[in-house]
């Protein structure tokens, strides 16, 4: 199941498309999206199938996507701050979180690695 199209979704949320590329990225804009998740941008346990994708593509989506674009996929501090560097917005993150012995000082790392 796809959900619903975009333009009906967005008349409705504040919606957000996974993007795989740069390319993605910008149709994701196009068609009206408010952000967009770029992933996976690091080797990630979750899908250790998919190659990662690299801060190459983070960088180009940022620049031409025209909307907000967050690094996902293997995100630690450390590659956050990377991401961040190369231009992403910020990171979304989802194992590193769920499966953290202490959430809320995961989370401040991750907050600190992204603060200017």
């Amino acid at each position: 199941w796809r959900g619903p199209a975009l333009d009906e979704a967005r008349a409705a949320a504040f919606v957000g498309v996974s993007a795989h590329s740069a390319t993605q990225a910008r149709r994701a804009a196009t068609a009206g999206a408010a952000y967009a998740t770029l992933s996976p941008v690091f080797e990630t346990a979750t899908h250790p199938e998919t190659p990662p994708l690299g801060l190459g593509p983070v960088r180009l989506a940022s620049r031409a996507a025209g909307l907000p674009v967050y690094a996902l996929g293997g995100v630690t501090g450390a590659r956050a701050r990377l991401a961040r560097d190369a231009g992403a917005h910020g990171a979304a993150v989802l194992s590193g979180l769920l499966f953290a012995w202490d959430a809320p000082r995961t989370v401040r790392a991750y907050l600190d690695a992204l603060g200017d």
